[in-house]
């Protein structure tokens, strides 16, 4: 069996080790020695795929000492490849390709206070440093790796985006970031937040504006409101017709919005999709007049509604009998479904 993995391959493997440790389904084993292993693979990762874009420019150009470079020692991998400090400046002036060094820097610190001395730092700075430098490497491959890497690649590097977007501080640095922007267009009501499929979190913007894509401020996809529309009822549709092969029934709704009476009314299911313990109850909206509720608020509604048509037609001790029945019931249920 043979090893044979270039510096891009290389890189992409070290990021995708690096950042298990920090998603949600491998990072159960919160010990220091995961994260600094996970800082020392995500910067050598990084390092690669840095070094990978100035070999796409001249392969010398990976030699710290370039009147050196020979493609000889380069075949045989004996030679002092370049350091850090200059990676960046040959980046910056030979490529004239512009990076923020700042959260790159920040990481190879932390990389050889771990590597070369000793550290003291909180997990949660720790958590930052990588996350901000991820941030720096996904714009860096957005713009400068993609078109040039090859399918399997790409695929790679999306692995890593959907693990440095389940990254609760990679996540929470992104909110934060557009935090002014959606508080305006809450405060507005030309939007509503909502889940995204795509990454998990609460981030994804519905527009009232029918020119405005609706946009993830975490993992910045983005969709046209008819299309997203579209992907919702062609997937419902296919739910539909594999219910006779599911164990979990598919529920139909009403499309029809109670406020604007447009067949444009979604129902989200987030604990279908989001990899939590925790209870995500279902809601309701309407991608044209932005229209939200809960199933609690539905079961509520329903419920006073049942109250008031008991009042209505029965006397005042049979509406309290009927109602002391009904509450007996619900708990003889509740006891026998958890039993």
């Amino acid at each position: 069996m043979k090893i044979d993995l270039n510096l891009l391959d290389n890189g992409l493997d070290f990021i995708i080790e690096g950042l298990k440790p920090t998603t949600r389904i491998w990072g159960k084993d919160k010990t220091e020695s995961i994260w600094k292993y996970s800082v020392l693979n995500v910067f050598s990762g990084i390092e690669l795929i840095l070094k990978h874009r100035l070999k796409q420019e001249h392969w010398s150009l990976i030699f710290e000492d370039v009147s050196n470079a020979s493609e000889l020692k380069l075949e045989q991998g004996d030679f002092i490849s370049v350091n850090h400090s200059n990676v960046i400046k040959r980046i910056n002036g030979i490529c004239n390709i512009k990076i923020n060094d700042t959260p790159l820097n920040e990481l190879r610190k932390l990389r050889n206070k771990f590597e070369h001395f000793e550290a003291k730092i909180e997990v949660n700075e720790c958590k930052q440093v990588i996350a901000n430098a991820i941030r720096e490497v996904i714009i860096f491959w957005d713009n400068k790796i993609f078109q040039n890497s090859t399918k399997e690649q790409n695929q790679k590097f999306n692995w890593i985006k959907s693990m440095a977007f389940e990254f609760d501080t990679y996540s929470q640095n992104m909110l934060q970031k557009h935090n002014k922007k959606i508080d305006g267009i809450l405060k507005s009501n030309s939007g509503i937040l909502i889940h995204c499929k795509s990454c998990s979190n609460l981030s994804f913007m519905i527009y009232r504006d029918e020119a405005r894509k609706f946009e993830c401020f975490v993992c910045e996809n983005a969709i046209t409101k008819e299309s997203f529309l579209k992907e919702i009822r062609k997937l419902e549709l296919e739910k539909s017709k594999e219910e006779n092969f599911s164990f979990i029934d598919y529920e139909k709704y009403n499309y029809d919005c109670p406020n604007c009476r447009n067949q444009t009314r979604v129902r989200y299911q987030p604990s279908h999709f989001l990899s939590t313990d925790e209870y995500q109850p279902d809601y309701f909206f309407c991608v044209e007049c932005l229209h939200y509720e809960t199933q609690s608020d539905i079961s509520n509604r329903e419920v006073e509604k049942e109250l008031l048509e008991l009042e209505k037609n029965h006397s005042p001790e049979e509406f309290l009998q009927i109602v002391k029945d009904k509450i007996k019931h619900l708990k003889e249920k509740y006891k026998n479904e958890n039993l």
